[in-house]
């Protein structure tokens, strides 16, 4: 199908980009080992040419040492850049699969997404939706009034809502009245951070 086409695509530019990352970070970690091996003889060869007062060789060796830490400097500063553009497409890449993913769920009955979902809950839910479980995942932020809200998507089929074991906050809208035909309601939280009034669920 062409979304499952599409999200893996998207899982697989998000798998490059984790690799790179690694390897960066593991060059990054070399050129720090190689800075304080040169440092260590640097100084050490600087302490040689004190003991025999040769000045102007004293003064060669330290510019040479203020040149490398200026260039390992500069390199490290470049793979923080490097690192930084890779986490800045791996945010955009989530979003592009986050908006994938909820244009795909208009018009289905029966939605179970547990791949690690990052975010806020979806709120562009079909009507028809009969059983949506979400739970298990990394789901931010509060409970949606649109899930709820028939101004937004009633989902008045609604039989089983499950979002358990997310990360989700704050409290729950006042309107699961509008969820005429629900019947299992699921929302115990990771750190337990859902709050229907005073009660903690």
């Amino acid at each position: 199908m062409l979304r499952d086409a599409v999200v893996d695509e998207l899982r697989g530019v998000l798998f490059d980009a984790e690799e790179l990352k690694s390897q960066l970070h593991g060059e990054n970690f070399k050129l720090q080992q190689v800075d304080s091996a040169l440092l260590v003889k640097l100084e050490e060869l600087l302490q040689c040419y004190s003991v025999k007062k040769n000045v102007a060789e004293a003064v060669n060796m330290s510019k040479n040492y203020v040149q490398i830490r200026s260039s390992a400097r500069n390199i490290g500063q470049t793979t923080i850049g490097r690192t930084a553009t890779v986490c800045q497409k791996d945010e955009e890449m989530l979003e592009q699969q986050r908006k994938t993913e909820e244009k795909y769920i208009s018009g289905v009955e029966d939605l179970a997404i547990t791949v690690r979902l990052q975010g806020p809950v979806p709120v562009n839910i079909s009507h028809d939706l009969v059983r949506l479980r979400l739970g298990g995942n990394s789901l931010t932020g509060e409970v949606p009034s649109s899930t709820y809200n028939e101004a937004g998507c009633s989902c008045k089929k609604l039989a089983l809502l499950n979002l358990a074991e997310n990360q989700l906050t704050g409290a729950l809208p006042p309107e699961p009245e509008n969820l005429i035909s629900l019947q299992v309601l699921k929302l115990q939280m990771k750190e337990e951070r859902v709050k229907k009034g005073n009660l903690l669920l």
